[in-house]
């Protein structure tokens, strides 16, 4: 949600605004309310609909109280994604200043405005850099598993535009208009919307590259697609009941009491794969199944990590915060790809014995002979990422391999530290 986006009493937000009594604040304000009474769907400025009953749970309300610190409850609006609820609130404090604070269900706060001098020097930094000469409209922080990031809205000659920035000073996404993309951008772009509305272009700096997210209406009903600055379509959400019938039954195979919430296809050199996303009671997995409905890949918590591969993720966690364990089925063989985040950010590939093959580089420390040499033979392409080998040599050396993308097709080749050309990795 963008900072701007919290609203006063009598506007719409997402279509459902929650207006709250003018002699009801003070129940709020003391935490003695436990319902709001007056839930209003806007069907248009002049006929409003009400609706009785709508509850604010107490883990709401309980976190409520600890942000309040003596201000008053101005406003409190409804969103629901997903089936899940969140509430955001506008506070008054005592010296007159607004703030805007997003809670969900469960009492946790998913996001809070911010001023400029609260961010960190970083952030500060990429902020006032981006800023230009726009019109700063205000900052909303968002936590996510542990990690900060800030939602940053600007204006600039008419135009609204919103960035996000990681709490090390990147910027993970930044919001575009169509006529800001590429041509052949565009062009994907206008065939994937057809007739339906476009909501939203998201800019998302990926490696060396970027690719844009892109939201749009389908009949009341919020999809995504990913587009490759080249123009190919990487991703798409898609319909359950659109999945080609053997990934639906593989699908209800394998997701045992878990509910399924969404799926996407991914397009790989015209290949596609399907991901299903599961709710479970440890948190979202994801399953991803072949057009054929082979598995070839699932996400597991850390518990069901067979011991070796714990122990193994124990040892190089290193200070930063587990995002994510896949296990990658192949050939009737396991690996498993790790991702850490936090000021430790890592990528890794675990074997079955717990020995780790591979390693994602990040900018900035990939040796500057692969990098020239990387640049120089991806050419007109780019540059997705590139992982180190930490156990099979080639010609002698450690190989760096160079994920990328040329001429519209998966572009994978082999360096050695020194840049030398070893071949492609087929």
């Amino acid at each position: 949600m963008r900072p701007q986006d919290l609203q006063f009493p009598g506007q719409q937000a997402n279509g459902l605004t929650v207006f709250v009594p003018v002699n009801s604040r003070p129940a709020i304000v003391g935490l003695f309310l436990a319902l709001v009474s007056i839930v209003v769907v806007c069907m248009g400025a002049d006929q409003p609909k009400a609706d009785e009953g709508l509850q604010i749970p107490p883990a709401v309300l309980q976190t409520l109280k600890s942000r309040i610190n003596g201000g008053k409850v101005t406003s409190v609006n409804v969103d629901e994604d997903d089936g899940e609820k969140s509430f955001d609130f506008q506070i008054i404090a005592k010296d007159g200043t607004s703030q805007g604070i997003t809670i969900a269900e469960d009492g946790h706060i998913v996001s809070v405005q911010v001023t400029l001098e609260q961010t960190p020097p970083l952030v500060q930094q990429k902020i006032r850099q981006q800023l230009g000469k726009s019109k700063l409209l205000g900052i909303s922080m968002t936590t996510e598993k542990g990690a900060q990031s800030y939602e940053v809205g600007m204006k600039l000659d008419d135009k609204e535009h919103t960035i996000t920035i990681e709490s090390d000073g990147t910027i993970s996404s930044r919001e575009v208009f169509l006529d800001e993309t590429p041509s052949s951008v565009q062009k994907t772009i206008r065939e994937q919307v057809g007739k339906n509305e476009l909501l939203g272009i998201d800019e998302v700096p990926e490696e060396d590259d970027i690719a844009f997210s892109v939201e749009v209406d389908v009949k009341g009903t919020t999809r995504s697609f990913t587009v490759g600055r080249d123009g190919a379509l990487l991703e798409s959400e898609i319909e359950f009941s659109a999945l080609p019938a053997a990934v639906q039954n593989a699908a209800n195979a394998n997701r045992g009491k878990n509910e399924i919430q969404g799926a996407v296809a991914r397009f790989d050199n015209d290949q596609a794969s399907y991901e299903i996303e599961l709710s479970s009671p440890d948190g979202a997995r994801t399953l991803t199944f072949q057009p054929s409905g082979a598995l070839t890949s699932l996400e597991i918590p850390f518990a069901e990590a067979p011991p070796v591969i714990q122990k193994a993720i124990t040892a190089h966690l290193g200070g930063g915060t587990l995002e994510s364990i896949e296990k990658i089925v192949e050939g009737g063989a396991a690996s498993y790809e790790v991702e850490i985040g936090g000021a430790h950010k890592a990528e890794f590939t675990l074997e079955p014995d717990g020995s780790m093959p591979s390693r994602r580089v990040f900018p900035g420390a990939v040796p500057a002979p692969v990098q020239a040499a990387a640049k120089k033979i991806i050419g007109a392409g780019f540059i997705l990422r590139i992982d180190q080998s930490l156990g099979e040599t080639l010609y002698g050396v450690l190989p760096y391999t160079v994920h990328g993308r040329r001429d519209y097709h998966d572009f994978d080749f082999l360096l050695g530290p020194d840049g030398t050309y070893l071949g492609m990795d087929e």
